[in-house]
């Protein structure tokens, strides 16, 4: 688990304020180093609260119209022990729920005091035994794939406009961290996917294959015959397959991965329905009509732009 230690500083409330936003900067910067989504996941309820001065920080995953307890970090070893049926909770996305809110509007939100409000879910309440607290989106692209909320602990004083802000800038920051490291991620594996087309390159080079002729200055490939309107590899470089979205590309490079539909929505941090969305628009573009299609088309496809670019 990270080490974060808030700064100290002189006993001025301008100095404070400062070194608080200091250590929320520098907290989610060292998200950004770490090795993948959900190690930075699992990391942000330590970050945020040792930097951001929290008792307590949950951070819950987003699952279709749910949302359920991920990862809990308490200074207090007690109440984790006192709030173990937490994790037994799925707790719907539905008005007039403050949570529910906070995902439509894609916003934090202070609450005060529970026990005045009508909007709070309450077996999250009892779980916790929280008075009041903060709720805010980790957004990642078009997707809300987190909440976090924070709160002063059990007996602890109630949350104030500061603590809301401090919540709030930090999961925009947490957000723009984890966005960080999926575009590592997905950097990483076409550098795989590159190396992959390269040695087939290699391999048929060294097995003297027909489709490569001999120059005066070394081996070249032989022009290949321009493909037709109706080939799969018409598609110049600059533009998505198929006229796939960014996303629709992320679901197909997956499935390529053999991939089920849950294992891409935990990776993509999004529902399997939507999955099964991106999908149906996947085969439709290709025009194909099962899995093993789609993930033929691709693979070929993948195959002559390897052997295009080189």
């Amino acid at each position: 688990m990270m080490s974060l230690a808030e700064p100290t500083t002189a006993a001025v409330p301008g100095a404070r304020i400062a070194a608080r936003w200091d250590a929320l900067h520098d907290a989610t910067h060292r998200l950004r180093t770490l090795d993948d989504i959900d190690q930075a996941l699992a990391a942000c309820p330590a970050s945020l609260a040792v930097a951001g001065g929290f008792a307590r920080v949950l951070l819950s995953h987003i699952d279709g119209a749910t949302w359920t307890p991920l990862h809990w970090h308490a200074s207090d070893a007690y109440t984790v022990a006192e709030t173990s049926h937490l994790w037994t909770l799925h707790m719907p996305l539905r008005p007039p729920l403050i949570e529910t809110e906070v995902v439509r509007r894609r916003t934090s939100m202070r609450v005060p005091r529970v026990a005045r409000d009508p909007r709070v879910h309450r077996p999250f309440v009892d779980a916790t035994r929280t008075r009041s607290y903060v709720v805010a989106p980790v957004v990642l692209g078009e997707d809300i794939v987190a909440l976090l909320h924070a709160d002063h602990g059990i007996g602890g004083r109630r949350v104030t406009d500061a603590d809301h802000d401090v919540v709030r800038h930090f999961a925009v920051l947490a957000g723009l961290a984890v966005e960080a490291l999926q575009l590592a991620v997905r950097v990483r594996a076409e550098r795989l996917q590159i190396a992959g087309a390269l040695a087939d390159v290699q391999s048929l080079i060294t097995s003297g294959s027909p489709g490569l002729r001999l120059l005066d200055d070394g081996l070249a490939p032989v022009a290949a015959p321009r493909p037709s309107a109706a080939s799969d590899m018409d598609a110049t470089p600059a533009k998505q397959p198929w006229g796939l979205s960014a996303r629709e590309r992320a679901v197909l490079d997956l499935m390529a991965e053999g991939r089920t539909n849950r294992e891409i929505a935990e990776r993509l941090f999004v529902s399997e329905s939507t999955v099964k969305t991106h999908i149906k628009h996947i085969f439709r573009k290709q025009g194909v009509a099962t899995r093993p299609e789609s993930i033929a088309r691709a693979w070929r496809r993948a195959r002559w732009e390897g052997l295009r670019a080189s």
